[in-house]
């Protein structure tokens, strides 16, 4: 039990940071690309970084990944959680930048030129209105990035140089040393948790409107409780 708590530690901190990185420069890049193109044919168009992007996942991890160690070595960031995270992150961005793109430009914009034309108040906007109607895509994005992170095996061995281990590099370690038991456990909680995150993928955004309203509510209330008390 101690084994598998480490991992699975080690196992989500590592999926998480790098997909939600990942969520991160996509909407970025995403907005950049919408914002340099003004036509609907534009958009549609690829540009250099939707070729670049896809070189990672496309190139046998062997090759590639071994003159990222010698690059590693070289800067003295080998063994670092921070050189996993982001040897992950080249690996998880291919699939929530594919994931995001289809519904991010198909977006009606008009939503938003609506929101700041009645409160102009851009940033503010983009997040209430904009990423919140896109919070089914996004959820769907970190979901797949999710589980492509849970499943990396070189980087993390790679970067890590052994150092930080994870559910997939211990069951690849473990599956020839014939404790059926522990590997089969290790490789449940292996799939356990990407299901888990595709369920909430699927069970938070119909939702969130409906929670976020009664927090809202349930903190006004207190808020004017306290003042009544104060008073």
């Amino acid at each position: 039990m101690p084994l598998l708590i480490e991992l699975s530690r080690n196992t989500l901190i590592i999926a998480f940071i790098a997909t939600l990185i990942a969520c991160g420069i996509s909407l970025v890049m995403l907005e950049t690309k919408r914002h340099a193109t003004t036509t609907a044919t534009a958009l549609s168009k690829p540009h250099v970084f939707d070729w670049l992007i896809y070189v990672p996942i496309l190139l046998p991890q062997i090759g590639f990944l071994f003159g990222l160690h010698v690059l590693l070595i070289y800067l003295n960031l080998n063994g670092d959680l921070c050189a996993i995270i982001a040897l992950h992150l080249m690996y998880v961005l291919p699939y929530v930048y594919l994931t995001l793109k289809g519904p991010y430009l198909a977006y009606e914009e008009d939503y938003l030129l609506q929101a700041n034309r009645l409160n102009h108040r851009p940033w503010r906007n983009y997040v209430l209105v904009k990423i919140a109607m896109l919070k089914p895509a996004i959820f769907t994005a970190f979901a797949i990035g999710f589980s492509v992170s849970i499943a990396q095996y070189l980087p993390t061995l790679i970067a890590g140089e052994g150092r930080y281990s994870t559910l997939t590099t211990e069951a690849v370690a473990q599956a020839a040393s014939g404790d059926r038991k522990q590997v089969g456990s290790m490789a449940l909680l292996q799939a356990v948790f990407p299901i888990l995150v595709f369920w909430l993928a699927l069970v938070i955004p119909p939702r969130w409107t409906k929670w976020r309203l009664a927090l809202k509510t349930l903190f006004n209330k207190n808020s004017k409780r306290n003042q009544k008390c104060s008073v």
